[in-house]
């Protein structure tokens, strides 16, 4: 074999051993995953559909494409969804991806010890960084810290490639310039990938970078500088579009996944010794005893024999070395060094964490066995390297030998579970049986490694995306919110795992209420039982009227991403002239009680039939108003009314024959461009699609929401929604309104149902009247709004009356839904900082029930509808801003903003709420000037003079800022 082929063979052979070693581990393992592996893996599975309809050339996309993971660098997601596009969806096929990754990092490997050392060395060490205990062990596990391992040590690789060029005394040739600059562009391209992958890559690479970048700056080195300047730019390039999306929810999430679960965990405070000292005593484990000490024994007699130099260990391998061994060894252990100390500093601690330092110990290790030499050097490596095979195949499989592994290379043991499957495709399954048209959210109460919300999670997200794992019952104030948002809930017997104290009740209340019932039971592999729970009468039903229902559709792929388009460049609203009165959503039954009393949630049923088209594309446009300005107009008729144990039930079909539509004008450059009044969209004043903002979802602080006293959706009566007298409002009218998606947006199905076929859908829903709507007779208004179209109609509505009446008395109601809790949080906005509060925490809640936030873009939409007809309703305005601002959409967002400040222009806060955006899309020039009011109005505000000094710094003005931080008044 040529010289120059053998070392790629030996290496592909390296590799191709330990990837066949894990597949056999994968096809033995029955396991689920936990926590943050199934969490990982359903990331994969978010980009994996991301990647089914890729728009290259489109901003919008790749803006939506870096938000879809908000928290965790995307990297290894989108290779692990490239390998799913390939091989299948699936846990086991998901986990290719590392196999790549082993095959760079014993590239990587190799290169580095080529580098520093020679080409025996980075045989060795690549050899020896497949059988180290750490790295075997959780390259068998969908987690971030291998694919960071990898990569990091790419990126090191690279840096040393580059820092050994300029270590010549001689002046460098044209070629190692040239060198140079490919390899300090090349480190800066895989020093963006290592922080696309974990930003704690920058634990590892800071020192080393500090080292060079002091170094060539005190030799004088420009040209170098400039190669390592160019490098961190290019690096820049590519990390910066995620971060520059998502920095302000890394930084928020930072503590929880810092310091509040090194609390929960119990991990050493940094001012003890433990801190420091914590992974120094788990290195034998990462490392094993044999392959940590044979080595360091070779190193101490042979290397301190010649007082590594080159010249006899080199010359007894016939292999001369680059640079001389303490050289080597020195810019090893800066890595080394800087990355223990680095992570040490990190106050939530594990062994994984500390990953990426263990491929470079792999070349001290290869260097220490090549320092043994004569007649004891080959029999003692491949005794060694023997060894350690022997123990990786103890602790990977179950072969006996634990005595030998306990003492050698202990805590390390991870056999593939083989006993009975775990039954999450099987609950997952039964949940779309019942419910094969919707998509369900599963409450998972336990939360062990093997029953949990993040596993049912993927294996829902493996069934096309239409079952969602989430963990309630974390909070006791919001317990009850939380079983009457959701109709499935699972419990079991035996061990919880980590759970709250407030686990307890909800499991109580699920398992010994009313409102649930058992729907099904498993047997678990550890004896306990797995419960099904279902609510005894769901919120939302589905019924098909022409076909069969759909069969289970667990195995069916995930449907192609859709990303949301732009919202301030949406088109217009325009009347429907392409649909027949017979494919059109019909409202056929609404059920009210007869009388309520205002600022009370009230109970209201709606039954709709339609198409599944447009069902599921469906926002309906709802507004309750007093009965006198149908009357007026002649619009009320007179027809029988059923009563029924106090609840009026009216059921009419909608008329085929409906108002002619105006076109669809696409594209038009008028920026306010109102409906013909042929469609009756334009309702004259005397109508109540313009509620001034004194009425419009205003509770005083005596409403209550929800049942429980806990709920904190109430705006107080402090929260001063009114606009300056500037602001040429509508005439005020009276009414509430309850604009939501067909079924709550949760219309869902694997397989397209037949063209033209009918759907009934029953919504048993609540609605929220104001406390400060006058009492009398309210009837209800209709439009349909197509989410993908942006076409209108009317809807008739059968005859249906609810009185408003102080003295009745309240009767139960279903939650509110997300959109109208949403709109009351909104009411916060005016005051500020403690108005932000509530909100943000009431967020958080409701953001739990609807798992793809889709309650959100439905507000947008109806909002974004209204305002066209009511450009003045400030309320409407703050609610519109709000969702907005959740969907991370920046330019929709200031433009509601903008519409906010003009309607509230003496509100301080409706300013720095527009600066806070400009300043979030990193806009400081545009953020100082959204400020300049709030200043004008009150200078004062802490806040304020936060965002000002921010927004100086943004523009590089450091000496301004620097003063604003210095006056601040805390």
């Amino acid at each position: 074999m040529k010289r120059r082929f053998r070392d790629p063979v030996i290496l592909g052979l390296i590799w191709l051993g330990s990837g066949f070693c894990d597949r056999i581990w994968f096809a033995l393992d029955h396991s689920v995953p936990a926590w943050d592996q199934a969490d990982y893996l359903t990331g994969s599975l978010n980009y994996w559909q991301a990647l089914q309809h890729p728009e290259w050339f489109s901003g919008e996309w790749w803006s939506s494409f870096w938000a879809i993971s908000s928290k965790v660098p995307p990297l290894t997601y989108i290779i692990a969804a490239m390998v799913q596009q390939l091989f299948g969806t699936g846990p086991e096929l998901a986990t290719i991806a590392l196999v790549l990754c082993s095959g760079v990092l014993i590239a990587s490997v190799y290169g580095l010890g080529l580098v520093l050392f020679n080409r025996r060395v980075g045989l060795w060490a690549a050899g020896l960084v497949m059988l180290l205990p750490g790295l075997y062990r959780y390259r068998l596990e969908f987690l971030l810290d291998y694919p960071l391992t990898t990569v990091v040590s790419l990126c090191f690789w690279s840096l040393t490639v580059w820092w050994s060029l300029g270590t010549a005394k001689t002046p460098l040739s044209q070629t190692k310039v040239r060198q140079g600059w490919l390899w300090g562009l090349g480190f800066g391209v895989c020093l963006g990938l290592a922080l696309l992958v974990k930003q704690t890559a920058i634990f590892f690479l800071f020192v080393p970078i500090a080292w060079a970048g002091v170094r060539v700056l005190w030799q004088r080195q420009w040209q170098r500088l400039a190669q390592l300047i160019s490098g961190l730019l290019v690096s820049v390039l590519l990390f910066g579009p995620w971060y520059r999306i998502n920095w302000l929810l890394i930084l928020t999430s930072g503590k929880r996944a810092t310091i509040d679960s090194a609390i929960a965990e119990g991990d050493p405070a940094l001012n003890t010794l433990d801190a420091w000292v914590y992974y120094w005593k788990i290195l034998p484990y990462l490392i094993s005893w044999p392959l940590l000490l044979i080595p360091i024994v070779g190193l101490l007699i042979y290397g301190l024999k010649y007082g590594l130099k080159q010249s006899a260990i080199a010359k007894s391998n016939n292999l001369p070395s680059p640079h001389p061994p303490i050289w080597s060894l020195t810019w090893l252990g800066v890595f080394i060094v800087g990355g223990y100390l680095l992570c040490s500093l990190n106050i939530n601690k594990d062994a994984r964490y500390i990953l990426p330092l263990v491929p470079v110990l792999s070349l001290f290790l290869a260097y220490g066995l090549t320092c043994w030499t004569n007649r004891w050097g080959k029999p003692m490596r491949w005794s060694t390297v023997g060894l350690a095979t022997v123990l990786m195949m103890l602790n990977l499989f179950p072969l006996g030998g634990r005595g030998l592994t306990q003492l050698l290379s202990p805590r390390v043991q991870h056999f593939p579970y083989l006993g009975q499957p775990w039954p999450h495709p099987k609950v997952i399954a039964e949940i779309i049986k019942t419910q094969p048209y919707l998509r369900s959210n599963l409450g998972v109460l336990p939360s062990t490694p093997d029953i949990n919300q993040h596993n049912f999670n993927y294996y829902g997200a493996l069934a096309n995306f239409q079952v969602y794992g989430r963990q309630v019952g974390t909070q006791a104030k919001q317990v009850k919110q939380d079983m009457r948002s959701l109709s499935w809930f699972l419990t079991k017997t035996g061990a919880q795992g980590s759970i709250p104290e407030s686990q307890a009740a909800i499991v109580q209340a699920v398992e010994q209420g009313t409102e649930f019932e058992l729907h099904q039971t498993w047997e678990l592999p550890d004896a306990s039982q797995l419960k099904l729970y279902h609510k005894r009468q769901p919120p939302i039903a589905v019924k098909p009227l022409s076909i069969k229902p759909v069969g289970d559709q667990s195995s069916i792929k995930p449907t192609s991403f859709n990303s949301n388009a732009s919202l301030a460049k949406r088109p217009r609203y325009a009347n429907s002239t392409t649909l027949t009165s017979n494919s059109r959503v019909k409202l056929d039954q609404v059920t009210v009680p007869e009388k309520s009393p205002a600022g009370v949630p009230v109970p209201v049923t709606y039954q709709w039939t339609g198409s599944w088209e447009q069902l599921q594309s469906g926002i309906v446009i709802l507004t309750w108003q007093p009965v006198d300005l149908f009357a007026k107009r002649g619009l009320l008729a007179k027809v029988g009314k059923l009563k029924v144990n106090k609840l009026k039930v009216v059921r009419v079909r909608a008329a085929s024959a409906l108002p002619k539509a105006w076109p669809f004008g696409q594209g038009s450059t008028e920026t306010n461009l109102q409906p013909s009044t042929e469609t009756n969209l334009q309702p004259s004043t005397e109508t109540n699609l313009q509620p001034s903002t004194e009425t419009n979802l205003q509770p005083s602080t005596e409403t209550n929401l929800q049942p429980s006293t806990e709920t904190n959706l109430q705006p107080s009566t402090e929260t001063n929604l009114q606009p300056s007298t500037d602001t040429n409002l509508q005439p005020s009218t009276h009414g509430w309104l309850h604009d939501h998606g067909i079924a709550m947006g949760e219309l869902h199905s694997s397989q397209l149902p037949p063209a033209n076929a009918e759907f009934e859908v029953i919504e048993r829903m609540a609605m929220f009247p104001p406390a400060d709507i006058p009492a009398g007779s309210y009837t209800l208004k209709a439009t349909y709004l197509n989410r993908q179209t942006r076409e209108t109609y009317p809807i008739q509505v059968p005859t249906v009356t609810l009185t408003i009446d102080p003295a009745a008395t309240p009767i139960a109601a279903p939650e509110l839904d997300l959109i109208t809790q949403m709109r009351i949080l909104s009411t916060n906005l005016p005051k500020g900082l403690n108005g932000l509060e509530p909100v943000f925490e009431e967020t958080a809640r409701i953001n739990q029930y609807d798992p793809i936030q889709d309650y959100l873009e439905q507000a947008d939409l109806a909002l974004s509808y209204r305002l066209e007809l009511e450009p003045n309703n400030l309320d409407l305005a703050y609610a519109l801003a709000l969702s907005r601002v959740l969907q991370q959409d920046v330019e929709g967002a200031i433009a509601a903003l903008k519409r906010v400040t003009q309607l509230d222009p003496q509100n301080p806060y409706a300013h720095a709420y527009l600066a806070f955006v400009y300043l979030y899309d990193w806009d400081g020039k545009n953020g100082e000037n959204a400020l300049k009011p709030a200043l004008t109005i009150n200078p004062t505000i802490p806040e304020l003079q936060a965002l000002s000094g921010i927004a100086a710094l943004m523009q590089g003005n450091v000496f301004k800022a620097w003063s604003v931080i210095q006056g601040l008044e805390l």
